[in-house]
């Protein structure tokens, strides 16, 4: 049972279309970047993401920020 619980969560925090907590993953991934923001700002030149499951969170800080998102 508890194997196919982890199977679950991890497939529903992967998807960024699904739903958590009645959000979806990707606004709650972008909330954390912005709250990220508020919380630890610092001086950078560029905002990036590995993996790519952190790209709305980096969104959220670079907008929270004013520091510009670059793919690398």
């Amino acid at each position: 049972m508890m194997r196919r619980q982890l199977e679950h969560w991890h497939a529903l925090l992967k998807c960024s279309h699904a739903k958590f907590a009645g959000q979806m993953v990707y606004s709650v991934r972008k909330n954390c970047g912005r709250m990220l923001a508020k919380e630890s700002p610092v001086e950078a030149d560029i905002v990036s993401t590995i993996p790519e499951s952190a790209t709305p969170a980096a969104f959220g800080y670079s907008e929270a920020t004013g520091i510009p998102y670059v793919e690398v």
